[in-house]
């Protein structure tokens, strides 16, 4: 029963970095505005590609562009909670076929 569990609470909370990570977007897209211009460094395309890291400001917006900092172990657990789950639907297979 314990072992069951555990693909869940991967699950569960795989999806509450995601909604974590909902907040963490929403904060930077905020702070892409509040973020004056002339912080940016554009390329030729015209794209910011540079921050000059002038105020705590810009030092936040960089800290909250990086979303992958969330979505990337929050899909990890996704991935394990199905992967067990998966694991443990093979298990019940098996065992059905012996019976």
């Amino acid at each position: 029963e314990q072992g069951a569990r555990r693909p869940w609470r991967l699950m569960t909370a795989g999806a509450l970095l995601l909604a974590l990570w909902n907040g963490w977007a929403f904060i930077a897209h905020v702070l892409s505005h509040l973020v004056p211009a002339g912080d940016f460094l554009t390329g030729v395309t015209g794209y910011r590609s540079r921050i000059i890291m002038r105020s705590t400001l810009d030092w936040l917006y960089y800290l909250f562009k990086m979303d992958h900092l969330v979505t990337v172990p929050a899909l990890a657990l996704i991935l394990a909670a199905l992967t067990g789950m998966n694991r443990e639907k093979e298990q019940e297979k098996g065992n059905g076929n012996r019976s």
